[in-house]
Protein backbone atom coordinates (compact mmCIF):
# COMPACT_ATOMS: atom_id res chain seq x y z
CA UNK A 1 0.00 0.00 0.00
CA UNK A 2 1.00 3.66 -0.32
CA UNK A 3 1.24 4.12 3.45
CA UNK A 4 3.52 1.09 3.69
CA UNK A 5 5.81 2.36 0.93
CA UNK A 6 6.00 5.81 2.51
CA UNK A 7 6.86 4.24 5.86
CA UNK A 8 9.66 2.21 4.36
CA UNK A 9 11.06 5.28 2.57
CA UNK A 10 10.99 7.24 5.80
CA UNK A 11 12.84 4.44 7.59
CA UNK A 12 15.51 4.32 4.88
CA UNK A 13 16.02 8.08 5.07
CA UNK A 14 16.36 7.96 8.85
CA UNK A 15 18.81 5.05 8.55
CA UNK A 16 20.93 6.95 5.99
CA UNK A 17 20.89 10.07 8.17
CA UNK A 18 21.96 7.97 11.18
CA UNK A 19 24.78 6.34 9.17
CA UNK A 20 25.94 9.74 7.95
CA UNK A 21 25.87 11.10 11.49
CA UNK A 22 27.81 8.08 12.81
CA UNK A 23 30.43 8.42 10.03
CA UNK A 24 30.89 12.11 10.79
CA UNK A 25 31.21 11.37 14.50
CA UNK A 26 33.77 8.61 13.82
CA UNK A 27 35.79 10.89 11.55
CA UNK A 28 35.75 13.66 14.14
CA UNK A 29 36.78 11.21 16.87
CA UNK A 30 39.63 9.87 14.72
CA UNK A 31 40.79 13.39 13.94
CA UNK A 32 40.78 14.32 17.64
CA UNK A 33 42.71 11.13 18.44
CA UNK A 34 45.31 11.91 15.79
CA UNK A 35 45.65 15.47 17.08
CA UNK A 36 46.16 14.19 20.63
CA UNK A 37 48.72 11.63 19.46
CA UNK A 38 50.44 14.29 17.39
CA UNK A 39 50.76 16.47 20.47
CA UNK A 40 52.12 13.57 22.52
CA UNK A 41 54.82 12.53 20.06
CA UNK A 42 57.85 14.76 20.34
CA UNK A 43 59.80 15.76 17.26
CA UNK A 44 63.31 14.30 17.28
CA UNK A 45 65.95 17.01 17.16
CA UNK A 46 69.40 16.69 15.67
CA UNK A 47 72.44 18.20 17.33
CA UNK A 48 74.43 20.88 15.55
CA UNK A 49 78.08 21.84 15.70
CA UNK A 50 81.12 19.71 16.31
CA UNK A 51 81.20 16.45 18.21
CA UNK A 52 82.02 17.07 21.86
CA UNK A 53 85.24 15.68 23.28
CA UNK A 54 83.23 13.74 25.84
CA UNK A 55 81.84 11.52 23.06
CA UNK A 56 85.34 10.53 21.92
CA UNK A 57 86.42 10.08 25.54
CA UNK A 58 83.48 7.78 26.25
CA UNK A 59 84.23 5.62 23.20
CA UNK A 60 87.94 5.38 24.07
CA UNK A 61 87.04 4.31 27.61
CA UNK A 62 84.67 1.71 26.15
CA UNK A 63 87.43 0.37 23.90
CA UNK A 64 89.84 0.32 26.84
CA UNK A 65 92.83 2.53 27.60
CA UNK A 66 95.31 -0.31 27.10
CA UNK A 67 93.94 -1.35 23.70
CA UNK A 68 93.71 2.28 22.56
CA UNK A 69 97.32 3.04 23.51
CA UNK A 70 98.50 -0.30 22.09
CA UNK A 71 96.84 0.51 18.75
CA UNK A 72 98.65 3.85 18.53
CA UNK A 73 102.00 2.36 19.54
CA UNK A 74 101.78 -0.63 17.18
CA UNK A 75 100.86 1.56 14.22
CA UNK A 76 103.74 3.90 15.05
CA UNK A 77 106.23 1.02 15.27
CA UNK A 78 104.88 -0.46 12.02
CA UNK A 79 105.49 2.83 10.20
CA UNK A 80 108.95 3.07 11.78
CA UNK A 81 109.79 -0.41 10.50
CA UNK A 82 108.48 0.47 7.05
CA UNK A 83 110.55 3.65 6.85
CA UNK A 84 113.57 1.88 8.32
CA UNK A 85 113.41 -0.89 5.72
CA UNK A 86 113.29 1.66 2.89
CA UNK A 87 116.23 3.62 4.29
CA UNK A 88 118.18 0.41 4.91
CA UNK A 89 117.52 -0.80 1.36
CA UNK A 90 118.78 2.52 0.00
CA UNK A 91 121.91 2.25 2.12
CA UNK A 92 122.43 -1.32 0.96
CA UNK A 93 122.10 -0.45 -2.73
CA UNK A 94 124.56 2.46 -2.39
CA UNK A 95 127.26 0.45 -0.59
CA UNK A 96 129.84 -0.65 -3.18
CA UNK A 97 131.70 -2.96 -0.79
CA UNK A 98 128.79 -5.41 -0.63
CA UNK A 99 129.87 -7.02 -3.90
CA UNK A 100 133.19 -8.14 -2.40
CA UNK A 101 132.31 -8.65 1.29
CA UNK A 102 130.04 -11.62 2.00
CA UNK A 103 129.77 -10.84 5.72
CA UNK A 104 128.63 -7.28 5.00
CA UNK A 105 126.08 -8.56 2.52
CA UNK A 106 124.71 -11.04 5.05
CA UNK A 107 124.49 -8.26 7.63
CA UNK A 108 122.45 -6.08 5.27
CA UNK A 109 120.25 -9.05 4.38
CA UNK A 110 119.67 -10.00 8.02
CA UNK A 111 118.68 -6.48 9.10
CA UNK A 112 116.41 -6.07 6.08
CA UNK A 113 114.81 -9.45 6.86
CA UNK A 114 114.27 -8.38 10.47
CA UNK A 115 112.48 -5.24 9.29
CA UNK A 116 110.29 -7.37 7.02
CA UNK A 117 109.50 -9.87 9.78
CA UNK A 118 108.58 -7.03 12.14
CA UNK A 119 106.26 -5.49 9.56
CA UNK A 120 104.57 -8.84 8.93
CA UNK A 121 104.03 -9.47 12.64
CA UNK A 122 102.77 -5.96 13.35
CA UNK A 123 100.49 -5.88 10.30
CA UNK A 124 98.48 -8.69 11.93
CA UNK A 125 98.70 -7.49 15.53
CA UNK A 126 97.74 -3.89 14.73
CA UNK A 127 94.48 -5.16 13.22
CA UNK A 128 93.59 -7.77 15.85
CA UNK A 129 93.89 -5.47 18.88
CA UNK A 130 91.63 -2.68 17.49
CA UNK A 131 89.10 -5.33 16.43
CA UNK A 132 88.99 -6.68 19.98
CA UNK A 133 88.65 -3.13 21.30
CA UNK A 134 85.83 -2.36 18.87
CA UNK A 135 84.01 -5.54 19.92
CA UNK A 136 84.38 -4.63 23.58
CA UNK A 137 83.13 -1.09 22.96
CA UNK A 138 80.12 -2.36 20.98
CA UNK A 139 79.12 -4.72 23.80
CA UNK A 140 79.46 -2.05 26.49
CA UNK A 141 77.62 0.64 24.51
CA UNK A 142 74.79 -1.77 23.66
CA UNK A 143 74.45 -2.79 27.31
CA UNK A 144 74.53 0.89 28.34
CA UNK A 145 71.81 1.79 25.81
CA UNK A 146 69.63 -1.18 26.74
CA UNK A 147 69.96 -0.44 30.45
CA UNK A 148 68.88 3.16 29.93
CA UNK A 149 65.92 2.11 27.77
CA UNK A 150 64.67 -0.33 30.42
CA UNK A 151 64.87 2.33 33.14
CA UNK A 152 63.02 5.03 31.21
CA UNK A 153 59.54 6.07 32.42
CA UNK A 154 56.40 5.06 30.50
CA UNK A 155 55.98 8.64 29.30
CA UNK A 156 59.02 8.21 27.04
CA UNK A 157 57.34 5.38 25.12
CA UNK A 158 54.12 7.41 24.84
CA UNK A 159 55.97 10.30 23.22
CA UNK A 160 58.51 8.35 21.13
CA UNK A 161 57.58 6.28 18.04
CA UNK A 162 58.58 2.62 18.16
CA UNK A 163 60.44 2.98 14.86
CA UNK A 164 62.72 5.59 16.39
CA UNK A 165 63.69 3.20 19.19
CA UNK A 166 64.21 0.31 16.77
CA UNK A 167 66.44 2.53 14.62
CA UNK A 168 68.77 3.13 17.57
CA UNK A 169 69.11 -0.61 18.16
CA UNK A 170 69.52 -1.53 14.49
CA UNK A 171 71.24 1.02 12.25
CA UNK A 172 73.11 2.90 14.97
CA UNK A 173 74.30 -0.25 16.73
CA UNK A 174 75.39 -1.64 13.35
CA UNK A 175 77.47 1.52 12.87
CA UNK A 176 79.12 1.02 16.26
CA UNK A 177 79.68 -2.69 15.57
CA UNK A 178 81.01 -2.59 12.01
CA UNK A 179 81.82 0.87 10.69
CA UNK A 180 83.28 2.73 13.67
CA UNK A 181 86.16 0.31 14.51
CA UNK A 182 87.18 0.03 10.85
CA UNK A 183 87.03 3.81 10.36
CA UNK A 184 89.01 4.48 13.54
CA UNK A 185 91.75 2.06 12.50
CA UNK A 186 91.94 3.64 9.04
CA UNK A 187 92.25 7.13 10.54
CA UNK A 188 95.14 6.08 12.80
CA UNK A 189 96.92 4.29 9.96
CA UNK A 190 96.46 7.16 7.48
CA UNK A 191 97.65 9.80 9.95
CA UNK A 192 100.88 7.87 10.57
CA UNK A 193 101.26 7.20 6.85
CA UNK A 194 100.92 10.88 5.95
CA UNK A 195 103.29 12.00 8.71
CA UNK A 196 105.87 9.39 7.72
CA UNK A 197 105.67 10.41 4.07
CA UNK A 198 106.09 14.09 4.94
CA UNK A 199 109.10 13.33 7.16
CA UNK A 200 110.84 11.19 4.53
CA UNK A 201 110.26 13.69 1.72
CA UNK A 202 111.33 16.60 3.93
CA UNK A 203 114.60 14.85 4.82
CA UNK A 204 115.41 13.92 1.24
CA UNK A 205 114.10 17.18 -0.29
CA UNK A 206 114.13 20.05 2.25
CA UNK A 207 112.61 22.50 -0.26
CA UNK A 208 109.39 20.49 0.13
CA UNK A 209 108.83 22.21 3.50
CA UNK A 210 108.22 25.49 1.66
CA UNK A 211 105.41 23.88 -0.34
CA UNK A 212 103.83 21.78 2.40
CA UNK A 213 102.83 24.79 4.55
CA UNK A 214 100.40 26.44 2.06
CA UNK A 215 99.13 23.02 0.98
CA UNK A 216 98.46 22.20 4.63
CA UNK A 217 96.37 25.36 5.06
CA UNK A 218 94.36 24.57 1.92
CA UNK A 219 93.61 21.05 3.13
CA UNK A 220 92.74 22.33 6.60
CA UNK A 221 90.09 24.77 5.39
CA UNK A 222 88.73 22.28 2.84
CA UNK A 223 88.25 19.58 5.45
CA UNK A 224 86.57 22.04 7.82
CA UNK A 225 83.78 22.68 5.32
CA UNK A 226 83.58 19.06 4.20
CA UNK A 227 83.49 17.56 7.70
CA UNK A 228 80.85 20.03 8.93
CA UNK A 229 78.58 19.36 5.95
CA UNK A 230 79.06 15.59 6.02
CA UNK A 231 78.49 15.42 9.78
CA UNK A 232 75.24 17.37 9.63
CA UNK A 233 73.93 15.34 6.68
CA UNK A 234 74.56 12.12 8.62
CA UNK A 235 72.71 13.56 11.62
CA UNK A 236 69.72 14.54 9.48
CA UNK A 237 69.71 11.09 7.88
CA UNK A 238 69.73 9.46 11.31
CA UNK A 239 66.82 11.61 12.52
CA UNK A 240 64.74 10.99 9.38
CA UNK A 241 64.82 7.19 9.81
Amino acid sequence: SADSLMGRGSLRRRARRQESHDSAASAASLKRKQEVEGKLIETEKSQTGGVEFGVYKHYIKSVGIFLSVATLVLNFVFQAFQIGSNIWLTQWSNDKEVEHDTGLRNMYLGVYGAFGFGQGLLSVTKVILPSLGGLRAAQLLHAFLLGNMLRLPTQFYDTTPVGRVISRFSKDIDTVDMILPHTTLNIVWLVYEVLATIVVISISTPIFLVVIVPIGFIYYFAQRFYVATSRQLMRLESVSR
